[in-house]
C-alpha cells in the first residue's frame, strides 16, 4: 500500500486540502502528515481522519534551513507580490528534498487529488511543466539515498527556488522522467490559468482527459482566492470535485461553515 508524506505549517488549511488527503485515503493510500508547528486552527483540519500527524522536526531539522534563509535575507520573498512568503511554505522545499534523500517514498502537496491508487514501481518522476527542462517538484517518488535530492538541496540553499534548484539537479544527474506528465498532471499551471480566465467553472476540471490520471494538481495558489468550500463546489455537480467531495461526505462527514 502506496504512503504519501504530506507536509503542512500555518493555519490557512482549506476545504481543498481536506478533499486532497481524503482522496488518498479513498484510493487506499496511507497518509502521513508533517506537521511543522501547531496544528492548524481550521474546521476542515484533518484529526478526524488521518491517524499518522507528526512533528516534521523529527524526520528533518528545519533549523538549520531556517538560519539558511535568514543569512540569505531573500528566501522568502515573492518578487512578483512585492512582499515575504510565510516560512511554512518555504520550508516544506528543502523538507522534501531532505526527507526524500534520508527516507525515500512519496511526497505530495496538500492540493494534489489522487483519482486512482499510484503504481508500485519504485521511482516516479513526474512534472507539470511542459517547458523542455524545467521539472516541478509537487509530486515525487524515488528510494531512500538518492544524490539526485541532495544536489537539488544544494542548488536550492545558495537559491531558495525549488523548481529551479529541482530542474538543474534533474539536469545534471541526467535523470529522464519516468512517467508520461499527463499520467499525473493532465492539466499544467499555464493551462489551469488560462481556464480560470476563460470561465470559473474550470477549476473543477471536467475535462475528460483528467479520468486517464493518477491524480491531478489543483494549484492551491490559484484556487485559494475562489474560496473551494462546500458550497461553492456544489453548483458544479459535474464535476470532479463534486463527485469527490459527495464520496468524502459519505465516508467523512464534516461540518459545513
Amino acid at each position: 500500500m502506496p504512503t504519501i508524506n504530506f507536509f503542512w505549517g500555518g493555519d490557512n488549511f482549506q476545504f481543498l486540502n481536506r478533499l486532497a488527503i481524503a482522496s488518498h485515503l479513498l484510493v487506499g493510500h496511507e497518509v502521513i502528515i508533517w506537521l511543522n508547528g501547531k496544528r492548524p486552527n481550521s474546521i476542515y483540519w484533518v484529526d478526524d481522519i488521518v491517524q499518522n500527524i507528526k512533528d516534521a522536526n523529527e524526520s528533518v531539522n528545519l533549523n538549520k534551513f531556517s538560519t539558511t534563509l535568514n543569512k540569505l535575507n531573500k528566501g522568502m520573498y515573492n518578487l512578483n507580490k512585492n512582499r515575504y512568503k510565510p516560512i511554512h511554505k518555504v520550508l516544506s522545499s528543502p523538507w522534501r528534498f531532505e526527507f526524500l534523500f534520508k527516507y525515500g517514498g512519496i511526497y505530495c502537496d496538500v492540493d494534489g487529488i489522487a483519482l486512482k491508487k499510484f503504481p508500485e514501481q519504485d521511482w516516479i518522476i513526474a512534472t507539470d511543466s511542459n517547458k523542455a527542462g524545467v521539472y516541478t517538484c509537487g509530486f515525487m517518488k524515488a528510494p531512500a539515498r538518492q544524490r539526485l535530492f541532495k544536489t537539488a538541496l544544494k542548488f536550492w540553499m545558495s537559491r531558495p527556488n525549488p523548481m529551479a534548484a529541482f530542474s538543474r539537479a534533474v539536469k545534471l544527474h541526467k535523470l529522464n522522467l519516468t512517467n508520461q506528465r499527463k499520467d499525473f498532471f493532465p492539466f499544467t499551471s499555464s493551462e489551469h490559468s488560462s481556464y480560470l480566465k476563460s470561465h470559473n467553472k474550470h477549476i473543477m476540471l471536467d475535462h475528460k482527459t483528467i479520468y486517464n490520471s493518477y491524480s491531478v494538481h489543483f494549484f492551491g495558489n490559484k484556487t485559494r482566492k475562489y474560496h473551494l468550500t462546500p458550497d461553492v463546489i456544489s453548483k458544479y455537480k459535474d464535476s470532479v470535485l463534486y463527485k469527490l467531495m459527495k464520496k468524502v461526505f459519505h465516508n467523512f462527514p464534516i461540518e459545513n461553515n
